[in-house]
């Protein structure tokens, strides 16, 4: 159903994320605010009409809710609506969680509640009202219904009156968040994501930075040997942690078919996924624009490295900073699984994994350069991907990486993509003639 995509896209995916530290720092003007307990479910949307109910998901899929569906036809008779709202499971417990959603919708279950709160279209027409008009009209539309039951709404003038609600509705309760409405503005507040992830790969810093860890790429454990890359983290390390982080990892490095570039065209270098470290975020979100997040799915193996296996439907980080290392859990799926996120948000199962072809090396050239009694490598490496129908990977790649030890940054890379096979062949002949000169032997 294309209005529902549309509002999800436009409309809902516009929420503004916060922790409860920012709440008087972006609500400081005293206003017109609803607050209400963030439900922790699927985003959904009702619609009713000739007496007929139906459900749909973000994707404009039909779902499944026979109970659910029945009263909605019957509280509803004679509307023509198209509602917004959250579908959730009622176990019984003081806090649902999303991920009990999927398995609810799979059985039909008769524990599924849907919590209203918006109008998107009234007799076929897009509806348009100010917020307090439009929750007073879903709460009288509502109000003889257990199972469509809408959200409290807590009207608010002051900022410090939000935070009151937050510290009874999370901190007391146990909610996930609250939602603070007004007219133009909508808010998430909730509290910052925890994961335990393992590093896959880091960069090194530049300029009063060099010597220090600039950024590393994490990913969760998939299944015995595969890795989800989850998203690059720079912030909350301390400098000496950056200085004594880069020293453990320079000992780390393995060979990756799989390159993921970080910010300056500087590609992260692979390391063997040991080191748990906590991290937090803002966010998880699985679509940007009113597309699937995708990321790639990595094998791992000694001594090969690091294979990619398949795009997935995944999640984005937001704000996500460094918090502690933890060495007293291990790289395995109980302590560093993918469970920490799909528990917490709904990943699509409508947007199949891209199965990609194994790359090809097509020419590989290692040349070595002993200088008072210390080798220097430089290293060529060209690849086909055969990963261009995914539309994600360039025909052709070059890597250019150069080893020297009596420099102060003695590992440098750069990277390449070309279009044609000519194309990359001239490439790496351009850059044998510039880097191997007098000097430099074949190996």
């Amino acid at each position: 159903m294309n209005q529902v995509i549309y509002y999800k896209n436009k409309v809902a995916s516009r929420y503004i994320p916060l922790t409860k530290e920012f709440i008087t720092m972006r609500i400081r003007e005293s206003g017109n605010y609803w607050v209400s307990e963030k439900i922790d479910g699927h985003f959904a949307a009702l619609h009713v009409a000739n007496g007929q109910a139906a459900l749909y998901s973000r994707n404009g899929k039909k779902l499944e809710a026979t109970l659910l569906l029945k009263e909605a036809a019957n509280v509803l008779a004679g509307k023509n609506l198209l509602v917004a709202g959250e579908l959730y499971a009622d176990n019984g417990k003081q806090r649902m969680r999303s991920y009990e959603v999927s398995s609810a919708l799979s059985e039909n279950s008769e524990q599924l509640r849907f919590a209203p709160f918006d109008i998107i279209e009234e007799d076929a027409k897009p509806y348009q009202a100010d917020t307090q008009t439009t929750l007073e009209k879903i709460k009288a539309l509502f109000s003889a219904s257990k199972l469509l039951a809408p959200v409290p709404q807590h009207p608010v003038k002051e900022a410090p009156e939000i935070v009151k609600w937050y510290n009874e509705l999370v901190e007391e309760k146990g909610a996930e968040g609250i939602v603070v409405r007004s007219d133009g503005f909508t808010a998430k507040i909730k509290t910052k994501h925890h994961l335990d992830v393992v590093v896959l790969g880091y960069t090194e810093g530049e300029d009063h930075r060099a010597g220090m860890l600039r950024d590393v790429l994490v990913g969760v454990r998939n299944s015995e040997d595969t890795w989800q890359v989850l998203g690059k983290v720079g912030g909350g390390f301390s400098e000496e942690m950056r200085v004594k982080l880069l020293a453990r990892f320079a000992t780390m490095h393995v060979e990756s078919e799989y390159i993921e570039i970080a910010e300056g065209s500087i590609a992260f270098q692979m390391i063997r996924p040991e080191v748990v470290m906590e991290i937090s975020c803002l966010d998880m979100v699985s679509e940007f624009s009113g597309k699937t997040v995708r990321k790639m799915e990595l094998r791992y193996a000694s001594p090969q490295g690091y294979t990619p296996v398949s795009l997935n439907a995944w999640v984005s980080l937001i704000s996500p900073n460094f918090e502690s290392l933890r060495e007293d859990k291990s790289a395995n799926q109980d302590d560093a699984g993918r469970s920490q996120i799909t528990r917490e948000v709904e990943i699509s199962t409508e947007e199949k994994t891209a199965n990609l072809g194994k790359s090809e090396v097509l020419r590989r050239e290692v040349y070595v350069k002993i200088t008072k009694g210390a080798k220097a490598v430089r290293k060529f490496v060209a690849w086909k991907t055969n990963k261009e129908d995914s539309g994600q990977y360039p025909p052709y790649v070059i890597l250019f990486t150069d080893f020297s030890a009596n420099r102060k940054e003695m590992l440098e890379q750069e990277i390449k993509t070309a279009l044609t096979e000519k194309e990359l062949m001239d490439t790496f002949d351009q850059w044998t003639i510039e880097n191997a000169k007098t000097g430099w032997n074949k190996v």
